[in-house]
Formats: C-alpha cells, sequence, structure tokens
C-alpha cells in the first residue's frame, strides 16, 4: 500500500497530531490540539521564536528548533505516512 504525501497546509489539528507523535514530539499533541493548531498555521511560521509564542504554547526552545526545522522539511516534501 502506498502512502499518500500531503502538504502541511493540508493538515487537520488531529493529522498534525498524527505527525508529531511519529515524530517523537507527542509531547506537543495536546497543547497543540488545546490552541486548535493546523497546518496551516504551522506552515506560516518561519523561526523557532513563533512557534514559543501563545498561539502554539511550545515552551522548549529545543523542541521548537527542532519542529522548526521538521517544517522546513515538510513543505518541501509534504508530510506522509498519515
Amino acid at each position: 500500500t502506498s502512502i499518500a504525501t500531503r502538504s502541511l497546509k493540508s493538515l487537520s489539528v488531529e493529522e498534525l497530531g498524527r505527525a508529531l507523535a511519529a515524530l517523537g514530539l507527542g509531547s506537543l499533541v495536546s497543547a497543540f490540539a488545546e490552541k486548535g493548531v493546523t497546518g496551516i498555521l504551522l506552515s506560516n511560521c518561519e523561526e523557532a521564536a513563533d512557534l514559543m509564542s501563545e498561539d502554539f504554547g511550545v515552551t522548549s526552545k529545543v523542541k521548537a528548533r527542532t519542529l522548526m526545522e521538521q517544517i522546513e522539511e515538510w513543505r518541501e516534501t509534504g508530510v506522509s505516512g498519515l
């Protein structure tokens, strides 16, 4: 079975949660779900500091940097494995 690759902007809150959990960033899933973070919101982030705003609720600089690197990769390649 081939797994479709989707654009980051198309992901729902639930799909984004699954993608984060698969990356070992499961600790962000509940915060993002609570704040209603979708793929389109993440795709608008330009730097790790954006993720540490009230809108996203990431409190760890390390996690923010890790997630920002992943966002950049997702922008280029899409998100697969959902």
